[in-house]
């Protein structure tokens, strides 16, 4: 998303986006995709001293993500065969609530724990446990609103580390990366929708892409990448995905008009859809990533190659042919996330990174020791300027960054039900703003202009055709 833009986001599900467009309520960001839209730019901190700590927490072990919204922190952990959700106060650290129920920890070569990243949505917050546990919560108290098993409700069978995903809201429905092609609930009271029974979960999340005009989801399985109806959880396509000990991890990602699979120890592909499947646009060994699926920023891919226990790269390639461009060997792979218009890095062992985005070369720009020596496998999570960030331990820290917030002109922007569509409204005065439409289905992603046929455009108004619940729209001027 470029800094220069002047934004104004309104996220449409039938209701405004309950969670601040500023915070991280899910996996991968407010968007999706790793980068925080918030306007305003950051800066390196001092070599010697390091961003500012603001505080440390322990939440117990795991890798689960820390979801941001409300003036909350929420994660998971385990302590001593007990997961423990844990709700912390943003501002200091403290605990707010926690809830515990019995789930082994299982320290199956690594040291085990929950993995998935707890979402949050409104008022409610979901979190799902590597055997199953799927709970909704009320987000303020952590009163337990439903909750199901999976294996026991859903019949889903369990692969080497059980389940890994975040769970995904899209409108009314709740996905899980569960079963070989994902499950679907009513995220109101957990009743079961659709499911698939007839084989292994891969690691990835769920990926919402448009294919060829169905809203589908992406994900990866026990030994295949696949994309299914999100209405019924019909199969639109498989491809045989096999990583070395099957470990498929990194999401898919929506670019260039196709989806990139990645996966442990081989070959890249991007992925077009023709009438009679999959066709492989391009492949690139040298896109071997572990865990993390990385940032697209302006057509490049920023991630980390290689082995996550051992020494690998950090990597930029071209999406639209697959080449690397460079290469910054012998680090310690993690994760990334953007954030004002910069990349931050977080090494495997808990070393945070600087670095400016940019095709033609690595550029570092500051780098600390944020978390102790350990496996910090983690992504960290950004919200107004500060960096959440974790370890497997369950040892929590929030650094401040050096982050100069853009105080925005702010037009007003008004939504009202229309029969089966929706208009949006903007004054008299930002009538030189254009208005954008960011679809998470749609094949490209980013912002676009609403397209001819989708809706009525005219000065100061749009009236849609009736809207993918997970629509957002933005004034912007450049």
């Amino acid at each position: 998303m470029n800094s220069e833009f002047r934004s104004l986001f309104l996220a449409l599900g039938l209701s405004l986006l309950a969670a601040g467009w500023a915070d991280w309520p899910k996996w991968r960001g407010p968007a999706g995709n790793g980068i925080s839209p918030e306007p305003g730019t950051l800066s390196a901190w001092p070599a010697e001293e390091g961003p500012r700590v603001l505080w440390r927490a322990e939440v117990h072990t795991g890798f689960s993500g820390l979801a941001v919204g409300g003036g909350r922190v929420f994660t998971l952990g385990n302590s001593n065969d007990w997961d423990v959700v844990t709700a912390l106060d943003a501002a200091s650290g403290q605990p707010v609530w926690q809830f515990r129920y019995p789930a082994r920890l299982d320290p199956n070569l690594y040291e085990g724990g929950p993995g998935a990243m707890p979402t949050l949505e409104g008022d409610r917050l979901y979190t799902l446990s590597k055997w199953g546990d799927l709970f909704c919560f009320e987000a303020a108290t952590g009163r337990v609103l439903w909750s199901r098993h999976l294996t026991n409700d859903a019949g889903i069978a369990l692969p080497y580390w059980g389940l890994a995903s975040a769970p995904l809201v899209l409108g009314d429905r709740l996905f899980v990366n569960a079963g070989r092609s994902g499950l679907a609930l009513d995220k109101r009271d957990g009743a079961l929708l659709w499911a698939s029974t007839n084989g292994l979960n891969g690691y990835s999340a769920c990926v919402p892409y448009d294919h060829r005009g169905t809203p589908a989801l992406a994900l990866l399985a026990h030994r295949e990448a696949v994309g299914v109806a999100q209405a019924d959880g019909r199969l639109l396509w498989s491809k045989r995905w096999f990583t070395q000990y099957d470990m498929n991890c990194p999401d898919p990602l929506p670019v260039a008009g196709g989806l990139l699979l990645s996966g442990y120890k081989r070959t890249a592909e991007l992925l077009q859809f023709e009438a009679n499947g999959p066709v492989t646009r391009w492949q690139s060994p040298g896109l071997s990533t572990h865990l993390s699926p990385g940032v697209v920023w302006e057509h490049h891919l920023y991630t980390y190659v290689g082995d996550a226990e051992r020494s690998g790269a950090f990597v930029c390639a071209n999406l639209l042919t697959g080449d690397i461009r460079w290469r910054q060997d012998n680090v310690p792979p993690g994760s990334v996330i953007a954030a004002g218009g910069h990349l931050l890095l977080l090494e495997g062992k808990g070393r945070l990174i600087l670095v400016r985005p940019d095709p033609a070369g690595y550029r570092e720009l500051a780098r600390a020791q944020i978390l102790p020596e350990g496996r910090a496998w983690t992504p960290p999570s950004f919200s107004k300027g500060v960096l959440y960030a974790r370890n497997a331990r369950g040892q929590v820290v929030a650094v401040a960054l050096p982050w100069t917030p853009r105080q925005e002109a702010r037009p007003r922007l008004e939504i009202q039900r229309a029969d089966n569509a929706l208009e949006v409204f903007w004054t008299a005065e930002s009538l030189d703003w254009t208005l954008e439409q960011y679809l998470p289905a749609r094949p490209e992603p980013g912002w676009h202009t609403p397209a001819d046929g989708s809706g009525e455009l005219t000065p100061g108004r749009y009236r849609t055709l009736p809207v993918e619940a997970a629509a957002w729209f933005r004034l912007r001027q450049p």
